[in-house]
């Protein structure tokens, strides 16, 4: 079935320009100096992002699409039961929490497809000039399991050239000026073992899901007033709320993530880090034996 599926669209894989993670991004500060001037070619459309997904009932996922060139990005989503009610949305990047305050309408949408006749979902949107960073959102909105895929193209003309090496001695150099105004956390990657890694996923009531046995990393970036990734004066501090002792914490030489083993089968735990005075959202972790 799902090749069938993929067989819908021109599916021609190029390089993808999106981060990891359940959706995707950088896992610290970027250490590279703005970009020089890109060079403008005739506009081809180039394949960003595919991903394979299987999604419980009311669960949700995002792919971040990090500092995208000026353009149109299209997003085509289809899945395999046409019973079960999809949709996909697209906010700003690490803007929006959850899928609780998306469907809430906590969080500023830029594009959205969710009519639960339409299959499949597909919607475009303007890249400004900039670079922007966007996420891409997959809701099942049904009462069942679902498998389905996401293709993310964008048709630019912007050619854009290698960027000069940065220090890798300053982790801060290229970042806006501070202060930080703003701090958002997010599920960065899931280990299954050897490994292996599936995508993040929020159940109904807005918990991210997890299995023991399982390696979490959890990310932290810092924005200032104007909504750029900045300079920052002192290393977050992450704060984790676990007390059944679910979670295994490890060291890490990056501080902006935080790096945990889930030990026990069954687990209730809220993480949030706080960076210069300023606090996080909060995740909300879920451990449960049910797959």
């Amino acid at each position: 079935m799902m090749k069938r599926l993929r067989n819908l669209l021109s599916v021609g894989l190029l390089a993808a320009l999106s981060g990891c993670g359940g959706g995707s991004g950088g896992s610290t500060p970027s250490t590279l100096p703005t970009p020089p001037p890109t060079t403008l070619g005739a506009a081809t459309r180039t394949v960003v992002d595919y991903r394979d997904f299987a999604l419980k009932r009311g669960a949700g996922v995002f792919y971040n699409q990090d500092k995208l060139p000026e353009g149109t990005l299209d997003v085509t989503m289809d899945w395999n039961n046409g019973d079960i009610p999809f949709s996909i949305y697209l906010t700003a990047a690490n803007s929006c929490p959850d899928t609780t305050s998306l469907r809430n309408g906590a969080c500023q949408i830029l594009a959205q497809s969710n009519e639960p006749r339409v299959k499949p979902k597909t919607f475009t949107y303007t890249v400004p000039a900039g670079k922007p960073s966007v996420a891409v959102w997959v809701v099942n909105e049904g009462g069942v399991t679902s498998e389905g895929f996401v293709e993310i193209g964008l048709t630019s003309r912007e050619k854009p050239t290698p960027p000069p090496a940065g220090n890798p001695n300053d982790p801060q150099a290229g970042l806006a000026d501070g202060p930080v105004t703003s701090a958002f956390i997010k599920v960065r990657s899931v280990d299954v073992g050897g490994n292996k890694y599936r995508d993040p996923f929020q159940d109904r009531e807005g918990y991210w899901v997890l299995y023991q046995g399982e390696f979490v990393v959890f990310d932290l970036t810092q924005k200032n007033s104007g909504g750029g990734e900045c300079k920052w004066i002192s290393n977050p501090r992450w704060e984790v709320d676990d007390p059944g002792y679910t979670f295994i914490i490890r060291g890490s030489s990056q501080p902006f993530l935080l790096r945990a083993d889930v030990d026990k089968a069954e687990g209730l735990i809220t993480v949030q880090g706080t960076i210069d005075g300023v606090s996080s959202n909060v995740l909300k972790i879920k451990v449960t034996k049910d797959r």
